[in-house]
Formats: structure tokens, sequence, C-alpha cells
């Protein structure tokens, strides 16, 4: 039930509506079923099961990999926040269901943030902050062969041959990293995170929070292959802020939430007031905390702020938004399976 549910939480932030199905080996076409009553269905689901997964396990080999009841937390608050921002409608009680897992999340004590200086760990797998994650191991041939971000934000002698890899294929913007990390206000993601080229705003720029193991002759070309972090602690915290901050009235655990990740970074605490500047630096800690890991553009959709140029360069229209511009074209081919899907509208243009 958890692996499936992770798989429709991924499908409906991809392509919004899917057919929806729980049978094993299902062969009868479906037609697409709304994203938010997919979601509804998948929270039932797991809300079934909630209990039956351990916290943890004893054996180091299944730590991070295999699901847990902080997994399955964690992918509840997901989907509540993410069918928070669509069915404004119903918005309190998904905001109230999120706040339910997360404290049960964050009183549990079965999980813990790591140091910061430890960060690397993290990423290599296995730790106590991760609640789920794929394996990766270049030594077994267990490597996502295509481009991974940590590709596109490296060059020598973080990638290898020199002659090949002078300059990073991307590079975030100095714009946006100066107003997440502000010059003269303390964060020690800076100093883990980044290099004297941060904000270079050109091919110099590096991101080294993924560099765990890389190539050691000038022969190898390998991405830097740590695991693939679906679900982390301090992601559940921050959810769990965010989902407090949006109920109202818990504007100080709200902040105390948030906190605990300011704390480990090292950054000043949160001290100014609730409400929307509260709900700003929350989403604020989410861009920095989880940069990379792939969450942003999906934060974006679900606040609304795809709609602000603050934070997103090329903000939607609410008609390209309503027309499903946000979300990926599907090829007509896959009519030829199944004659009911419905190609995402935006896209027929």
């Amino acid at each position: 039930v958890f692996l499936r549910c992770v798989h429709y939480w991924i499908m409906l932030r991809v392509w919004r509506d899917v057919p929806y199905f729980t049978d094993a080996y299902h062969k009868v076409a479906l037609p697409r079923e709304r994203m938010v009553t997919v979601a509804k269905n998948c929270l039932d689901d797991l809300a079934k099961v909630k209990d039956d997964l351990p916290w943890g396990y004893s054996d180091p080999a299944f730590i991070g990999v295999r699901a847990t009841k902080g997994a399955l937390l964690a992918l509840m608050m997901e989907l509540d926040l993410w069918n928070a921002g669509f069915d404004k409608a119903n918005a309190k009680g998904y905001y109230q269901q999120a706040a339910d897992m997360g404290a049960e999340l964050t009183n549990s004590g079965e999980y813990e943030l790591l140091d910061l200086k430890d960060y690397t760990k993290l990423f290599q797998g296995r730790t106590k902050e991760s609640l789920f994650e794929i394996a990766q191991n270049s030594n077994y041939n267990e490597i996502i062969r295509y481009n991974t971000f940590s590709d596109l934000v490296l060059h020598f002698p973080y990638k290898r041959p020199v002659a090949t890899h002078q300059w990073s294929y991307s590079y975030y913007r100095a714009s946006f990293l100066t107003m997440l990390f502000p010059s003269g206000q303390p964060d020690a993601r800076v100093q883990y995170w980044f290099d004297e080229n941060m904000l270079a705003d050109n091919g110099d720029f590096q991101y080294l929070k993924f560099v765990n193991i890389y190539a050691i002759t000038d022969q190898e070309d390998y991405n830097p292959d740590g695991n693939v972090i679906i679900f982390r602690y301090a992601d559940g915290i921050l959810l769990y802020a965010e989902a407090l901050a949006e109920l109202g009235g818990h504007d100080g655990e709200a902040i105390a939430q948030l906190n605990k990740i300011r704390n480990r970074a090292m950054a000043n605490p949160y001290a100014g007031a609730g409400g929307a500047p509260l709900k700003d630096a929350i989403f604020a800690e989410r861009a920095r905390e989880l940069m990379g890991e792939g969450h942003y553009y999906f934060d974006l959709l679900r606040t609304g702020r795809i709609f602000n140029p603050q934070w997103c360069y090329y903000p939607l229209t609410q008609l390209q938004f309503d027309q499903g511009g946000w979300t990926w074209p599907l090829d007509p081919s896959v009519q030829n399976q199944n004659p009911f899907v419905q190609l995402n509208t935006y896209w027929l243009k």
C-alpha cells in the first residue's frame, strides 16, 4: 500500500489526473480520475495500514530503504498538503490531518536530525534522519544512468576528466541565493554546500551538497552515488510547521518546529510575526534546506507561489495553470493502450 501510494503521489504531481486502481495485474482500461480524489483514496488506504509498519529496523541494511511508519506519515503529510492547495473548500481538514501526522512523527522520538557537519552521511544513506530513500552504489553498478542533479552543478575536481568538466552545466541565480541566504546572516549551509563561486551566475558555480564519492583517476566520469532521498525527517518537520501555520492559532508551535531546522543550520532562530510572514519563512526554509532534492517546484504549485515572481522566475498565469500548464504532456501514443485517457489540454495547442 505504501509503495503504491508513493507512486501515485509522484504521478499526481507530474500529470494531475490519473487512472486509479489497487488490484495487482490490472488489465481493464480506466479513464483518468480526478487528482484530488486519487489523493483522498491514497490517504484513506494509508490510514488503514498506518500502524502496520514498524518505526524502524534493527538491521542497518534496511534503514531508510525499507518502508517505515515515519515514511508513511511523511507521505500522508505530503498528500494532505498537496490536496489543501487544490481542494481549498476542504483545506482545513487536510491541514489538521497533516498536523496530526506531524505530531505523531516528531513525538515518536524514532528519528533525528544529523549534525550539519555530518550531512554527507545523509546522502550516503541509511541514517536516523532518513525516512525513505532509493539506494545507489556504483561499485555494484547500481546507479542512475541519466544525468543526475549533482552532475549538472559540479565540475572538476568533483567531475573528471578535467578536459570535459571545466564548468557546471547549470547554476542557481545569484539573486535567488542572496534572497535565501542574505549576506551577514549566519547559516552554516552556505559554508558546507557552496564554494567561493556561490554567486558566480555562470558555470563556475558548484553545489556541493551531494558530493560523497567521486572519481579518483582522470579516466573516470562518475556521478556522486549517494542515495536518492525521497523523504527525510527535516522535510517532515517543515511540513508539520507549515500545517500548523496554515491552521492558525498554532504559530508558537509552528515557529518551534521551524527553528529546529534553523538551529541545526546554525542560523538565527525565526523571531518574526505569525500569519503570512511565518508562512513565507517556512516556505523559504524548505527552499533552503531541501534545495536540489526535488521539492521546490511542487511546493510552488501547491502553495500558489507559482504565480508569484518573487518565488518563480517564470510565473504562470491563472489561465495557464487551469489548463494544466504546470503538468507534463502525455504522448498521444498512450491512447493506443488506453483509449479512455484524455491528453493534457495545455499541450494540445
